[in-house]
């Protein structure tokens, strides 16, 4: 399956007169974290411009989590070369530039981090080191090592199932449980928050299919149910459960499956990536790296040519929460890792780690389709993540 689209970094009419900025954090394995200004000028064209880069998450930068409420950033280093990684910790000044306030080493492999207990806490996860582990935030930002979890296995058939590899940390809506969706080990690991000293108790895991290896995951909470929907990197597909809870902690049933591009054939060398729910609660936004569904004229060199892998935009079902895909659209180059979106749902903020580039891109919160790369720019390496500023970020987790 081969899908066309016209690239163009065209002006989208925007309300209002005055031009606006915000920042974005990205974050890439060339060692960097890069600060940049989204503009968007008085006729609604926008525009990325560097405002600056800190090497201080150095040597490899995997993910990136701000704290809205006093601009702390954390920046979590998976050190892919081997050895420890590192998590640190700076304050976001009003030139876009970062101020490192803490660095502490961790277990090796740490690709992911949440914050839990009114933002006392940090959890991370660290693929390599097979660990999850739980640190305490200081009134300051600083960081102290609170427990380590390191799981074992024997090896599974899949290669990339070697041992266990937990891939994220999420927050539940109760706020009471952490889930880690590992993926090495077909488990959705499972831990329940002590809120008066921050520590973690391990509770019985949710088996997901074999060799799906699940990586990251989402909640939608509303008066009536509760779910959870995880993307799934080895078996490129999504599955969605109905949470429920009792004294034995969350249950799950499984309520529905799609593969990451729907009813469409996968490409081989396909890997599902990056899911998020959108701020209205009515929308599942994905990525897929490896698809090449798209040839696109470059935005930033209209002479040369751009393969693309994809997005891709679902309707959550409102009485069993299956999920209806509404539209795939190019990301605006290649292995969309992570992606990000604005309070609005208006902006996705896309880092292409095979592309060494983010991309900007407009979506329709009502109609749920991508209209416009808008913006694109160039960052060295391999890009990891990609978050927006606090005055852009919508508090769609449970904090």
């Amino acid at each position: 399956m081969k899908l066309s689209w016209t690239s163009s970094l065209r002006a989208v009419a925007l309300m209002g007169a005055t031009a606006t900025a915000t920042n974005l954090y990205v974050s890439s394995y060339s060692g960097t974290v890069t600060s940049l200004s989204l503009t968007v000028s008085n006729d609604g064209t926008y525009s990325l411009e560097q405002l600056a880069v800190n090497d201080g998450a150095a040597p490899s930068p995997s993910f990136l989590l701000l704290n809205g409420e006093n601009n702390i950033l954390y920046a979590t280093d998976e050190n892919v070369d081997g050895g420890n990684g590192s998590i640190s910790a700076y304050t976001t000044l009003s030139d876009g530039s970062l101020a490192r306030i803490d660095r502490q080493v961790t277990l090796p492999g740490t690709v992911h981090l949440a914050f839990y207990n009114d933002r006392k806490n940090l959890v991370l996860a660290h693929y390599s080191g097979s660990s999850v582990s739980s640190w305490a935030v200081q009134p300051n930002g600083t960081l102290s090592h609170l427990q380590s979890f390191t799981f074992t296995q024997p090896p599974r058939t899949n290669p990339r199932q070697d041992s266990p590899h937990p891939h994220g940390v999420f927050l539940d809506p109760t706020t009471d449980y952490i889930l880690s969706p590992d993926l090495g080990a077909d488990q959705i690991r499972i831990f329940h928050i002590n809120k008066k000293t921050g520590e973690l108790d391990i509770f019985p895991s949710l088996n997901v299919t074999s060799e799906s290896g699940p990586r990251h995951a989402t909640f939608l909470a509303t008066a009536e149910n509760t779910y959870l929907f995880i993307i799934n990197e080895l078996g490129n597909s999504i599955s969605s459960y109905k949470v429920e809870y009792d004294a034995a902690g969350p249950q799950f049933t499984e309520v529905a499956w799609t593969g990451i591009l729907g009813n469409n054939t996968i490409p081989s060398n396909v890997t599902a990536a990056e899911i998020v729910i959108t701020p209205d609660q009515k929308h599942i936004l994905t990525s897929s790296r490896g698809d090449n569904l798209f040839n696109l004229t470059d935005p930033l060199d209209a002479s040369a040519n751009l393969t693309s892998d994809s997005l891709q935009s679902w309707t959550i079902g409102q009485k069993d929460a299956a999920l209806s895909l509404d539209q795939i659209f190019p990301a605006g180059g290649k292995i969309p890792r992570q992606f990000s979106i604005n309070k609005n749902g208006t902006l996705a903020a896309v880092g292409l780690q095979g592309s060494a580039r983010v991309a900007i891109i407009t979506r329709d919160e009502v109609t749920n389709k991508f209209g416009e790369i808008v913006a694109e720019f160039d960052v060295p390496g391999e890009v990891t993540s990609i978050i927006w500023d606090a005055d852009e970020t919508e508090e769609v987790h449970y904090y």
